[in-house]
Protein backbone atom coordinates (compact mmCIF):
# COMPACT_ATOMS: atom_id res chain seq x y z
CA UNK A 1 0.00 0.00 0.00
CA UNK A 2 1.49 3.47 -0.31
CA UNK A 3 1.74 5.48 2.71
CA UNK A 4 -1.28 7.80 2.17
CA UNK A 5 -3.31 4.42 2.58
CA UNK A 6 -1.66 3.54 6.22
CA UNK A 7 -4.28 5.33 7.83
CA UNK A 8 -4.08 3.80 11.17
CA UNK A 9 -0.16 4.71 11.28
CA UNK A 10 1.01 6.10 14.54
CA UNK A 11 4.82 7.15 13.86
CA UNK A 12 6.70 7.52 10.53
CA UNK A 13 10.40 6.62 11.14
CA UNK A 14 12.29 7.21 7.77
CA UNK A 15 15.31 8.77 9.08
CA UNK A 16 18.91 8.03 8.01
CA UNK A 17 17.74 6.23 4.98
CA UNK A 18 19.09 7.96 2.53
CA UNK A 19 15.89 8.74 1.13
CA UNK A 20 15.43 10.70 -2.45
CA UNK A 21 12.45 12.65 -4.40
CA UNK A 22 9.90 14.48 -2.23
CA UNK A 23 7.09 13.39 0.54
CA UNK A 24 4.14 15.67 -0.12
CA UNK A 25 0.74 17.01 1.86
CA UNK A 26 -0.64 14.21 -0.16
CA UNK A 27 1.44 11.51 0.60
CA UNK A 28 0.21 12.86 4.40
CA UNK A 29 -3.31 13.75 4.06
CA UNK A 30 -4.78 10.77 5.54
CA UNK A 31 -2.41 9.94 8.31
CA UNK A 32 -4.46 11.49 11.47
CA UNK A 33 -3.21 9.07 13.66
CA UNK A 34 0.12 10.30 13.58
CA UNK A 35 1.88 11.53 16.16
CA UNK A 36 5.90 10.82 15.54
CA UNK A 37 7.49 12.05 12.07
CA UNK A 38 10.80 11.56 12.05
CA UNK A 39 12.46 12.11 8.50
CA UNK A 40 15.69 13.79 9.59
CA UNK A 41 18.80 12.84 8.12
CA UNK A 42 18.03 12.55 4.65
CA UNK A 43 19.47 15.44 2.56
CA UNK A 44 18.26 14.94 -0.50
CA UNK A 45 14.60 14.34 0.53
CA UNK A 46 12.57 17.25 0.31
CA UNK A 47 9.39 17.87 1.96
CA UNK A 48 7.17 19.36 -0.59
CA UNK A 49 3.95 21.09 1.84
CA UNK A 50 1.45 23.16 0.28
CA UNK A 51 1.46 26.51 2.25
CA UNK A 52 -2.39 26.44 3.04
CA UNK A 53 -2.18 22.97 3.84
CA UNK A 54 -3.83 22.00 7.73
CA UNK A 55 -2.66 18.47 8.68
CA UNK A 56 -5.23 15.90 10.30
CA UNK A 57 -2.62 15.07 12.85
CA UNK A 58 -0.66 16.46 16.37
CA UNK A 59 2.64 15.04 16.53
CA UNK A 60 4.41 14.75 19.75
CA UNK A 61 7.81 14.52 18.09
CA UNK A 62 8.62 16.15 14.47
CA UNK A 63 12.16 15.28 13.14
CA UNK A 64 12.78 17.47 10.12
CA UNK A 65 16.60 17.97 10.53
CA UNK A 66 19.19 17.22 7.67
CA UNK A 67 16.30 17.35 4.94
CA UNK A 68 15.06 19.82 2.35
CA UNK A 69 11.93 21.72 4.03
CA UNK A 70 12.45 25.41 3.02
CA UNK A 71 13.47 28.19 1.44
CA UNK A 72 10.17 28.81 2.98
CA UNK A 73 9.26 28.00 6.98
CA UNK A 74 6.64 25.84 7.31
CA UNK A 75 3.10 27.05 8.03
CA UNK A 76 1.64 23.79 8.97
CA UNK A 77 3.87 24.18 12.11
CA UNK A 78 1.79 26.36 13.59
CA UNK A 79 -1.05 24.13 13.35
CA UNK A 80 1.23 21.81 15.79
CA UNK A 81 1.07 22.52 19.34
CA UNK A 82 1.32 19.03 21.33
CA UNK A 83 5.04 18.77 20.47
CA UNK A 84 7.50 17.87 22.91
CA UNK A 85 10.61 17.63 20.05
CA UNK A 86 11.30 19.88 16.95
CA UNK A 87 14.28 19.55 15.22
CA UNK A 88 14.50 21.46 12.07
CA UNK A 89 18.14 22.34 11.72
CA UNK A 90 20.10 22.31 8.67
CA UNK A 91 16.53 21.62 7.16
CA UNK A 92 17.70 24.31 4.36
CA UNK A 93 15.42 27.16 5.78
CA UNK A 94 16.49 30.81 4.76
CA UNK A 95 12.88 32.68 5.63
CA UNK A 96 12.72 34.51 8.67
CA UNK A 97 11.03 32.95 12.00
CA UNK A 98 7.03 33.62 11.63
CA UNK A 99 5.24 35.29 14.33
CA UNK A 100 3.96 32.19 15.97
CA UNK A 101 7.45 31.04 17.11
CA UNK A 102 7.68 33.52 19.70
CA UNK A 103 4.77 31.58 21.74
CA UNK A 104 6.69 28.55 21.38
CA UNK A 105 7.07 26.89 24.95
CA UNK A 106 10.90 28.05 25.82
CA UNK A 107 11.88 24.47 26.79
CA UNK A 108 11.74 23.09 23.45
Amino acid sequence: PGLGQLSMLQGLYLNSNSLRGSISDHHLSNLSRLRYLYLNENPELVVDISPNWLPPFQLYEIHLSGCRLGPRFPNWLATQTDFSELDISNAVISDAFPPFWRSLPSNL
